[in-house]
């Protein structure tokens, strides 16, 4: 059980790429602020021999992450398995939570 820290990249356009790398099950990620983001975009894979089977990608308003939530694609379905997304709220921190897998890592793309 460990909290991973993101590496954080500027990809141009006023865009960042935040990555969270290789969660094992019981970690999460260092929660990153979020709050002026006009658009959130979030893949969720597994490295070659990885697996997931129970994850969320979570958002607050608290900045100090308190009360976390499943947060939920633009149709409506929560961020709960592996994919790309288009995150629908509109928080102030993200973070992604494994409870049980293995080398998954998730990337968001955050346009501001």
């Amino acid at each position: 059980m460990a909290t991973i820290l993101p590496t954080i990249a500027d990809v141009g356009g006023g865009a960042q790429r935040l990555t969270w790398a290789a969660l094992d099950g019981g970690d999460d990620g260092a929660w990153v602020n979020v709050a002026n983001a006009k658009e959130l975009t979030v893949t969720v894979e597994v490295e070659t021999g990885g697996s997931l089977t129970t994850y969320a990608f979570q958002g607050t308003l608290s900045g100090a992450g308190a009360n976390p939530r499943t947060l939920e694609d633009e149709d409506g379905t929560a961020i709960t398995a592996l994919g790309v997304f288009e995150v629908k709220e509109r928080v102030m921190s993200v973070r992604p939570l494994v409870t049980t897998g293995a080398d998954v890592t998730t990337r968001a793309l955050v346009r501001r």
